[in-house]
């Protein structure tokens, strides 16, 4: 008996594969590397080159060459708030120092809530991607009681409240996944 092949052929066409992308980006992104400190040297003042090479490796690792592994959309969000409050800390300790940190915090805040969201809008679905909701939830944690121990004295209102949001979804996610979470914890760090 003869298997006939029903499907069309695989059109080539229009396809452009990612390391074709990688090559012909590469240069563009190399002499961008180069040129940035070079003219920031040149022209003096601040150092806002290093906010520019910030945006380009933020570009390059999200468009060029995104994670191979972790690659869901929790992933990809906490990532974005990890590398969108490093930029504003570039940003504030380079070029805008009068800038308040309140503004970093809020901005963890916001990814915390919007992380949230996505978590439980599809929980049976997450629950497999938990892992780098959990670390970015911990560090959150780190970060607030930090922050509320050092700038004592200052307005501690956005710091409590981002704290308090990390502490929150914390307790939420082992309340809710219970097992899960454990099961999640033995599959990474191999424990029996």
């Amino acid at each position: 008996m003869k298997v006939k092949n029903t499907y069309p052929p695989a059109s080539k066409k229009g396809k452009v594969d990612l390391s074709t992308v990688i090559k012909w980006a590469k240069w563009p992104f190399i002499i961008a590397v180069i040129a940035t400190p070079v003219i920031n040297l040149i022209l003096g003042g601040q150092a806002w080159s290093l906010v520019a090479l910030w945006g380009l490796f933020m570009l390059w690792s999200f468009t060029i060459s995104p994670q191979l592994v972790e690659y869901n959309r929790l992933s990809n969000v906490a990532k974005l708030v990890t590398y969108s409050a490093i930029l504003l800390v570039i940003i504030k300790y380079t070029i805008a120092p009068t800038m308040d940190i309140s503004v970093i915090v809020l901005v963890g805040a916001g990814g915390l809530v919007l992380l949230g969201i996505l978590f439980f809008s599809n929980l049976r679905r997450q629950k497999q991607n938990v892992f780098p909701l959990l670390l970015f939830i911990v560090m959150s944690v780190i970060l607030g009681v930090v922050a509320i121990i050092i700038w004592r004295g200052k307005m501690r209102w956005p710091y409590i409240v981002f704290a308090s949001i990390a502490i929150g979804f914390l307790l939420t996610i082992a309340i809710v996944l219970r097992e899960d979470l454990l099961n999640e914890i033995k599959k990474r760090f191999h424990t029996k």
